[in-house]
C-alpha cells in the first residue's frame, strides 16, 4: 500500500456547504475533467461519477494492463456530516472503479475532509491509498505509478480550486 496525504488547505470562513460546491460541485468536476464528464445524483449524500483519466509515463511493466492512453472511471461517492463524532468534519468517500483488464487487482480509496476549526474556518484535505494486489515486484512499481498519478491529478485539481 502506498499513501498519499494532501496538508490542509485553508478554505477561508465559508460554509461547509459553499466549500462542499466549490471543490466537489458539478461546475468544478466538469472544468477539471473536461467533456466526458458525467454526473448522476442518487440522492443528497450519494452521487455517480463517470469521467477519463490521461496516463502519461506508464511502466513498461503496466502498459499490458492499460488500452491507451486514457482511463475510464466511475466513481461512487458518499457525502457524509453531522457525525457525532465529529460533528465539525464532513467526509467525502469516492469507491473508485477503473475501466481496464485486471482493475479488479488495483484499488484506489480516496477520502476528503472538510473541517471546520477552532478559528471557524474549513480546512479541505485528503488521504488516498493505493493497493496492487499483485506479486513483487509489480506490486511496488504498479503502487508507486497510481501514487505518482494521484499525485499529479490532485496538484492539478488544487490549482483550478485556487483560481
Amino acid at each position: 500500500m502506498k499513501l498519499l496525504e494532501l496538508n490542509p488547505l485553508d478554505l477561508g470562513n465559508i460554509s461547509h456547504e459553499t466549500a462542499y460546491e466549490h471543490i466537489f460541485g458539478e461546475e468544478m468536476l466538469r472544468k477539471f475533467h473536461g467533456d466526458e464528464f458525467k454526473l448522476k445524483r442518487i440522492n443528497n449524500t450519494n452521487r455517480i461519477i463517470k469521467f477519463q483519466v490521461y496516463l502519461d509515463n506508464i511502466p513498461m511493466e503496466l502498459k499490458r494492463f492499460f488500452c491507451g492512453k486514457n482511463l475510464r472511471i466511475t466513481t461512487k461517492q458518499n457525502i457524509s456530516h453531522n457525525c457525532q463524532d465529529k460533528p465539525n468534519t464532513w467526509t467525502v468517500t469516492s469507491k473508485v472503479r477503473m475501466h481496464f483488464l485486471g482493475a479488479e487487482f488495483f484499488k484506489v480509496k480516496p477520502v476528503f475532509l472538510l473541517e471546520k476549526k477552532e478559528n471557524a474556518h474549513i480546512y479541505f484535505s485528503a488521504r488516498v491509498e493505493h493497493h496492487a494486489i499483485l506479486p513483487p515486484p509489480l506490486n511496488m512499481i504498479a503502487e508507486h505509478f497510481m501514487h505518482q498519478q494521484t499525485e499529479k491529478e490532485m496538484n492539478q485539481f488544487i490549482e483550478l480550486f485556487k483560481k
